[in-house]
């Protein structure tokens, strides 16, 4: 899957990635869709209703899950590692035609595999982050197993939890190594990983696994560079409060456990507070690794972060008040912020990124 180059010299990405790319955004959208649905703001389609979309399912198994093992295949460069988000988008496929356990297998090899890449790639230099993001492709597969056997995301929240959480912490850890340098700052994080993990497998476990989801959330604000790079410009300023914010709705989400809140806020909380906002953060970075099109910074990316942070803030007021109308327009609101991220990204990889890879590519032929 190696890029080519077009007549002005600059890469296209892949094709086999673009269409992996293309089809966990289609997942997305759907997952979207459902959420709505699931929120009675939008009714479901007569030929999705036929067939019910999991939502929380979708989202995590079938878009992210897939995401993160195509980002990882391309890290670990092995031709097999391409299976593993296969797998991923065609668990999606098959819940969207109603396959029975067709999507719970295939997501289940999915986290399977990924658990495969990490191995491979902790063999080749082996790291703590690393040891890190496995806890997570463990979680993952528990949380499938539960779904499949419970019938309900529910039931697989924490371990669906975990598994974003150690991913996105393991590769915080890997693209920050300044930030989690030393024995003991990474120790810390991996010793707090497995008591979560513990804790989710420990029967009525919930509060202590809030108890240390919030020291491992404050343990990674404490070692994060992104304490500094609030002070920066830029590209800089802006991934660090993408991060911050995401580590306060992740202490957040952490009391909410302890206190035994409603299923979703914690949910919430974590998928859209947490798990967006790093993924607002990095997409910069892994969107480029993966497409091989730069995505250039612009001061345009903090409108769908604002917007998601206060429509999700709305969320949680209106649930804790009651308010079902307000909380329509908030679940209605963080899907807007989502797409608009989605939309925003696009344009500036397709439009300014474009733009940026002729320049590159003229100035080097200037220079031949």
């Amino acid at each position: 899957m190696k890029g080519v180059k077009n007549n002005s010299g600059a890469k296209r990405a892949p094709i086999g990635r673009l269409l992996l790319l293309a089809g966990a955004g289609i997942s997305l959208i759907i997952g979207l869709g459902a959420g709505l649905g699931l929120g009675g703001v939008l009714a479901a389609p007569l030929e999705i209703r036929s067939h019910p979309i999991d939502h929380g399912a979708l989202m995590v198994f079938g878009f992210l899950g897939t995401v993160i093992s195509l980002e990882r295949a391309v890290a670990v460069r092995k031709p097999w590692a391409w299976i593993v988000p296969v797998l991923g988008l065609c668990g999606s496929v098959a819940m969207l035609l109603g396959l029975g356990l067709i999507p719970g297998i295939a997501w289940l090899g999915t986290f399977i595999g990924l658990l495969a890449i990490y191995i491979s790639i902790q063999k080749r230099a082996a790291t703590t982050a690393i040891l890190v993001q496995m806890v997570g492709a463990v979680a993952g597969a528990c949380a499938v197993l539960q779904w499949l056997l419970n019938h309900t995301f529910s039931q697989a929240l924490a371990f669906a939890a975990i598994f974003l959480i150690a991913t996105i912490i393991g590769e915080r850890m890997e693209l920050a190594r300044v930030a989690f340098s030393g024995a003991q700052a990474e120790a810390s994080i991996a010793v707090l990983v497995l008591c979560v993990f513990a804790a989710a497998v420990i029967p009525n476990g919930q509060r202590l696994l809030g108890f240390f989801l919030l020291l491992l959330a404050l343990r990674s604000v404490q070692i994060d560079v992104a304490r500094r790079l609030i002070r920066s410009t830029g590209l800089p300023r802006y991934s660090a409060w993408c991060m911050l914010l995401g580590y306060g709705w992740l202490c957040a989400a952490a009391c909410a456990w302890m206190l035994d809140g409603p299923y979703d806020l914690r949910g919430h909380m974590i998928f859209l507070g947490f798990v967006f906002s790093m993924i607002f953060a990095h997409a910069p970075t892994i969107a480029t690794a993966i497409t091989k099109r730069p995505l250039p910074y612009s001061p345009v990316l903090y409108i769908p972060l604002i917007i998601l942070h206060l429509s999700l803030a709305m969320r949680v007021i209106s649930a804790l008040a009651g308010i079902t109308l307000s909380w329509q327009v908030a679940i209605s609101v963080n899907v807007i912020a989502i797409v608009l991220f989605m939309a925003c990204a696009i344009c500036l990889s397709v439009f300014r990124g474009q733009h940026k890879e002729v320049r590159r590519a003229t100035a080097a032929a200037s220079t031949q």
